[in-house]
C-alpha cells in the first residue's frame, strides 16, 4: 500500500491528460442533439463552407448552405458570400477529407453535412485542443511542478470555455486559435536560445495561420 499511492499519484500526474482526452471524447460522442445540429450553423457554418465549395460543390456558384439568411448569393452574382477568412477550413482540411471519403466509401450523403462531416469537426477540435493543452503542459513542466502544472491544465480546460469549445463548439475558431498560441509560445524559447531562420520562418507561419484564422488576433 506504501508503494502504491505514490506510484498512482505519479501515473496520474503523468496520464491525466490522456484521462481527460477521453472524457472529453466520450461527451462529444454524446453531444445534446440541439449542440449536434449547430456544429454546422451560422458562424460555424462561415468558416467551414470553403471546404464543400471547394471539393463538392466545385465554387462558390449555387452553393447550398444551412444558414440562408447570414450567407446570401453575392450582388448581382450567384455566389455565395462568406464575411470570414478561410484559415480554420485551411485547418480542418484533413478532417473533411477523412469524412468525404468514409461517406463516398459506405454510400451516404456527401454534402459536406451529413453524419461523417459533423464527427470530424468533433475529432478536429479534441485533436487541435488536446495537442494545445501537450505543448502547454511541456513548457509548464520545464519551469513548475506537475502538480501546479496539473492544477493548471485541468483549471484551464474545466474552468473556463475552453471545455466548451471543444465539445459544444467545435466548428468555431477559439479551439485553433488556442492550439497555434500555444505552438508558438512553445517555440518561444527555441527561438532565443538556437535563433535562425528556420524557427523564425515556423513562427511567422503560426502568426499569419492565427491572423488568418480570425483577423482581430492580431492585437
Amino acid at each position: 500500500m506504501k508503494n502504491f499511492l505514490p506510484r498512482a499519484r505519479h501515473y496520474f500526474l503523468r496520464y491525466y491528460l490522456l484521462l481527460l482526452l477521453l472524457f472529453a471524447g466520450y461527451r462529444a460522442l454524446e453531444l445534446h442533439p440541439r449542440f449536434y445540429r449547430s456544429v454546422l450553423w451560422s458562424d460555424s457554418e462561415g468558416y467551414y463552407l470553403y471546404l464543400p465549395a471547394l471539393f463538392i460543390n466545385g465554387g462558390f456558384e449555387d452553393l447550398p448552405v444551412r444558414t440562408e439568411v447570414q450567407f446570401p448569393m453575392y450582388e448581382d452574382t450567384n455566389k455565395r458570400f462568406t464575411k470570414y477568412t478561410c484559415g480554420l477550413a485551411m485547418m480542418e482540411l484533413p478532417f473533411f477529407l477523412g469524412a468525404h471519403a468514409l461517406t463516398l466509401a459506405t454510400g451516404g450523403e456527401a454534402d459536406g453535412y451529413s453524419h461523417y462531416y459533423v464527427r470530424a469537426l468533433q475529432l478536429a477540435a479534441l485533436v487541435y485542443g488536446f495537442l494545445g493543452l501537450l505543448l502547454l503542459k511541456r513548457l509548464l513542466e520545464k519551469h513548475f511542478s506537475r502538480g501546479v502544472t496539473f492544477l493548471t491544465i485541468v483549471g484551464l480546460f474545466l474552468g473556463t470555455n475552453l471545455y466548451h469549445y471543444v465539445i459544444q463548439g467545435p466548428s468555431m475558431s477559439h479551439v485553433y486559435s488556442f492550439f497555434l498560441f500555444a505552438c508558438f509560445v512553445w517555440l518561444t524559447p527555441t527561438f532565443y536560445q538556437r535563433p535562425g531562420w528556420k524557427i523564425f520562418a515556423l513562427m511567422g507561419g503560426l502568426l499569419g495561420l492565427i491572423v488568418l484564422i480570425r483577423p482581430t488576433n492580431i492585437l
